[in-house]
């Protein structure tokens, strides 16, 4: 089981030792309150929109995501593109990235 400090959070959900509503949510908003907005869950990525801009979408991202595993470098739109476009050359099957809206809000 992974270790973890008190304050720290998981960056992947299935990491969590006590997986359960309150904690998933306690986790996300965690990393939500230290600028960390994107979260997996397994191959799912799951984004907080922070409704402010982060310098996190440019050129530089790109490179450092490409080629790379997903649980090698923080959470990030790129892991999941570049892991997509990975898997559609070398399997030559069409992939699919999707993205869900929901309107509920837990304070």
């Amino acid at each position: 089981m992974e270790q973890r400090n008190a304050g720290e959070s998981y960056a992947d959900l299935c990491s969590l030792p006590d997986l359960n509503e309150k904690t998933l949510l306690n986790n996300l908003k965690q990393r939500f309150y230290t600028d960390k907005i994107y979260t997996y869950v397994g191959t799912i990525l799951i984004a907080i929109n922070p409704f402010t801009f982060f310098p996190i979408y440019n050129p530089k991202y790109v490179t450092m995501y490409q080629g790379r595993p997903m649980n090698e470098l923080p959470p990030h739109i790129f892991a999941i593109a570049d892991a997509a476009f990975t898997t559609m050359v070398s399997t030559q099957s069409d992939q699919c990235i999707g993205k869900l809206n929901n309107l509920r809000t837990y304070q």
